[in-house]
């Protein structure tokens, strides 16, 4: 099949058709040379190729070749002759098979590799069966142009941060999130990671008063203690004036019940929180904290293990239409400083903050009176925003003012 569709792409007009749909490594080693070259010339002549002229390019490029190498190609290229003509449309379905089978193959490379032990994509091998199962030969089927209307590309621009921040400063340095955007905050022990969930999306103006469907994924803390938080901080009641004040305060918190659920996720892997994601098409998740959750793969070094973990979320939130926030801790070295960098990331190197679109350090002093934080916009692909803002957390109803 191979050769035979080689054979096709000396045609000039077929090769254009074609060409964005055919991997490469479907080509086995002794012709991969000619795929090469048909493309190559079909890209500065424009125009059909014969198979003498395809011979002659091959020594052209390889000057140093042996006698039994060019003799090798001619018989290959000889060998093309023998083979049926056959129309466009058979060309199609033989590019598919081709496709299909080299599909087979990737996904078999990577079940290799999980039984040797080598970190390798899940995401990859699912995108390869999707695309089998709807008959999609390439990603380039899909390419779409990006338009060049201002007023749309602004609208579009818009709608990715249609769900903005409820700290004033904050909003103003990395406007929000939306769709596909992926935030993430650390810090250290007790500097308030979960409280900074909470109030994002809980305390008043945050993202569930914005009417944003949000789901709160907990395997730090007590799920029942983190949804306790939110009704103070969106209530504005501590702990005891709820309990003083019950009926007021079911009342209040009413207003945006059904926008925030909490669900407990500790034990539990990406693809768990992937599937129950996919069902009830949240707008916006918050994993407290993403770095706990399993995923699936043998990696040599925790980092490896995180980067493809933050790979998997990324690609859930594209997926799925969602915008996502990931807690995480910071390490030793972030311990009693205002000012953190990404190699402050806990077991991160690189790879954590690198998937980010809006990363924050929570940093905190004891320079700094005791409910100071400092947020440290640390990567900004928003809207470019970059700024140490100031903030006080009140931790008696879990919320973040600036």
């Amino acid at each position: 099949m191979e050769k035979q569709l080689l054979k096709l792409l000396l045609n000039y007009n077929i090769y254009t058709e074609i060409k964005s749909q055919i991997p490469r490594t479907i080509f086995p080693k002794e012709i991969i040379e000619l795929y090469d070259i048909i493309c190559t010339t079909h890209e500065k002549l424009k125009r059909d190729l014969s198979l003498i002229e395809v011979l002659e390019l091959f020594k052209a490029n390889n000057p140093t070749a042996t006698r039994a190498k060019i003799d090798n190609i001619s018989f290959i290229l000889n060998s093309f002759t023998e083979l049926p003509e056959i129309s466009a449309d058979v060309t199609k379905e033989i590019l598919k098979k081709v496709w299909i089978t080299e599909a087979g193959r990737q996904i078999a490379q990577i079940g290799i590799d999980i039984v040797n032990g080598k970190a390798t994509s899940f995401t990859q091998a699912r995108e390869i069966i999707e695309k089998i199962e709807q008959g999609t030969l390439s990603d380039a089927d899909d390419l779409e142009q990006v338009t060049d209307n201002i007023e749309e590309l602004l609208k579009l621009v818009l709608v990715t941060t249609k769900w903005s921040y409820n700290i004033a400063e904050l909003a103003t340095v990395a406007s929000g999130i939306g769709d596909g955007i992926f935030a993430a905050a650390f810090g250290r022990v007790e500097c308030g990671k979960t409280a900074f969930g909470v109030s994002l999306a809980a305390a008043p103006g945050g993202f569930c008063d914005q009417q944003a469907k949000t789901f709160f994924y907990c395997n730090e803390e007590s799920d029942a203690r983190t949804k306790m938080r939110a009704v103070m901080a969106y209530t504005g009641m501590p702990m005891m004036a709820i309990e003083l004040n019950i009926k007021e305060a079911k009342e209040t918190y009413s207003k945006i019940s059904k926008q925030l659920q909490f669900y407990d996720c500790r034990t539990k892997n990406i693809l768990d929180v992937e599937a129950h994601i996919k069902k009830h098409k949240p707008n916006i998740v918050i994993i407290d904290q993403l770095d706990k959750l399993e995923v699936n793969g043998s990696f040599a070094r925790e980092d490896e293990r995180l980067g493809e973990l933050y790979i998997r979320f990324r690609d859930i939130l594209n997926r799925y239409d969602c915008a996502g926030l990931a807690l995480s801790q910071a390490n030793a070295d972030a311990e009693g400083k205002t000012v953190l960098n990404t190699t402050n990331m806990a077991l991160a190197r690189t790879s954590k903050a690198a998937e980010c679109d809006v990363l924050i350090g929570i940093g905190k002093s004891s320079l700094h009176e005791e409910n100071t934080r400092i947020l440290n916009i640390l990567k900004n692909k928003v809207n470019g925003g970059f700024k140490d803002i100031v903030c006080q957390l009140q931790p008696e109803i879990s919320r973040y003012v600036s």
